[in-house]
C-alpha cells in the first residue's frame, strides 16, 4: 500500500513545490496535454496550491497532467494497478480517519465517475475533480 501512497504523494509534491524532480516526466506530461509554457506551469501550480477557482478552464488539462505522471511514475509494485484502485485503496484506508458521510460520497463520486471514464484515467481524474478537495486533501495528506 505504501507504494500507492508514494506514487501520489510524489506525484503532488513535486507538482506542487518545485517542478524540479522528475523535471522530464512533468515537462513530458505538460506537453502532451499541451501546456507548453512558463506560465501554465506557474497556473497549474498556483491551482494545485489552491483551489484554482480563477483557473477553472485548465482544470481538465491540469487533471490529464497528474494522470500523465501517476502513469510516469508507476513502480513494479504498481504496475498493473490501475489509477482507480489505486484511489480506492487510499479512500478505504482513510475511512477511520475522514467523517463518514464524506467516506462514502468520495466513494460513490469515485464509483460514479469511474462507470462512465472508458478506462481514461484523465476522465476518471478530471470527473473526482482530483485537484479540490476532498479528493485533493486526500491525497496530498495521506499518511
Amino acid at each position: 500500500m505504501k507504494s500507492y501512497v508514494l506514487a501520489f504523494a510524489i506525484c503532488f509534491a513535486v507538482i506542487d513545490l518545485s517542478f524540479a524532480l522528475g523535471k522530464e516526466d512533468q515537462e513530458k506530461c505538460l506537453r502532451k496535454n499541451g501546456l507548453n509554457n512558463s506560465t501554465d506551469v506557474e497556473l497549474m501550480k498556483a491551482f494545485v496550491r489552491s483551489d484554482g477557482k480563477n483557473e477553472f478552464h485548465l482544470e481538465r488539462e491540469f487533471s490529464c497532467v497528474v494522470a500523465c505522471v501517476i502513469d510516469e511514475r508507476r513502480t513494479e509494485d504498481n504496475v498493473n494497478t490501475s489509477t482507480y484502485q489505486l484511489l480506492t485503496d487510499l479512500i478505504s484506508e482513510a475511512h477511520n480517519k475522514i467523517p463518514d458521510e464524506q467516506w462514502r460520497d468520495m466513494k460513490t463520486t469515485l464509483d460514479k465517475c469511474h462507470q462512465q471514464d472508458e478506462g481514461d484515467d484523465c476522465k476518471l481524474l478530471y470527473c473526482v475533480k482530483i485537484l479540490r478537495d476532498p479528493f485533493k486533501e486526500l491525497i496530498v495528506s495521506f499518511d
